[in-house]
């Protein structure tokens, strides 16, 4: 497994220069350095309009609705296009602007969820639905008392 990464990140990086300098000959490398800075700006401007809030809906969602995840599909989708926006490169700047396209974060959404499902601890998650509510409305009282240990202070 260890040996498929290497391989794959040796190919990724000798595809993405060799599309950097394929394209540094068509439109020249001060235009190409411009493109690497127009996508970044893209993509960070992405990531700020979606912000920590689409990780909170997501969460939230789950949380309250159990297996209903189709709010968060879209921003699951947008925040991968805009990390891969923001890392220079011409490939994952073309799978960051495919991801944008809405049938494709369909897609991409549908296949991670159903990746995650079938995960085992997902798959517990996803089937006891709000583990931590009492389902039949009973109130449960207590009390607690903090104890500290003597060693502690000393």
């Amino acid at each position: 497994m260890k040996r498929l990464l290497i391989l794959f990140l040796l190919i990724y990086l000798y595809l993405e220069v060799n599309l950097f300098v394929t394209i540094a000959n068509q439109l020249g490398v001060l235009f190409t350095l411009i493109a690497f800075f127009t996508t970044s700006c893209i993509g960070m401007s992405l990531l700020k309009r979606q912000r920590l809030t689409s990780i909170l809906s997501m969460q939230q969602t789950h949380y309250f609705d159990g297996n209903d995840l189709q709010p968060s599909k879209k921003s699951m989708a947008t925040l991968l296009a805009s990390l891969l926006l923001v890392i220079p490169g011409f490939l994952t700047d073309i799978l960051g602007a495919f991801l944008l396209i809405p049938s494709v974060q369909n897609l991409f959404s549908n296949y991670v969820i159903a990746k995650i499902k079938r995960h085992p601890y997902f798959n517990f998650v996803f089937t006891s639905r709000n583990a931590y509510t009492n389902q039949n409305d009973d109130i449960i009282e207590g009390s607690f008392s903090h104890k500290y240990d003597d060693k502690i202070g000393k």
